[in-house]
């Protein structure tokens, strides 16, 4: 909701919404985390973000497994990617 109300845009997360995000982790996990190590999970998760879009633009066949939290390709398509990224 944060992110369609605009305090969270694709370039930056507002200083202002790093306590919110914070009090609801801590409260709702249990966790500690910092206002640092918030703001860093955020632009590393971004970055993951471009990088899948980026994959599946590429129409590599890329796709996410949400029940099992693993990426998802045809055998085919993988073999395809190795040959691009590891063929010397």
């Amino acid at each position: 909701s944060m992110h369609r109300a605009s305090e969270i845009r694709d370039n930056n997360i507002g200083s202002y919404v790093v306590p919110e995000i914070q009090q609801q982790l801590n409260c709702q996990f249990g966790t500690s985390f910092t206002r640092d190590s918030i703001r860093a999970k955020y632009y590393a998760l971004r970055e993951l973000t471009k990088l899948y879009i980026g994959f599946k633009r590429r129409e590599t066949g890329l796709g996410w497994d949400s029940q099992n939290f693993t990426w998802l390709m045809d055998d085919s398509k993988w073999a395809e990617l190795a040959q691009v990224f590891f063929v010397k």
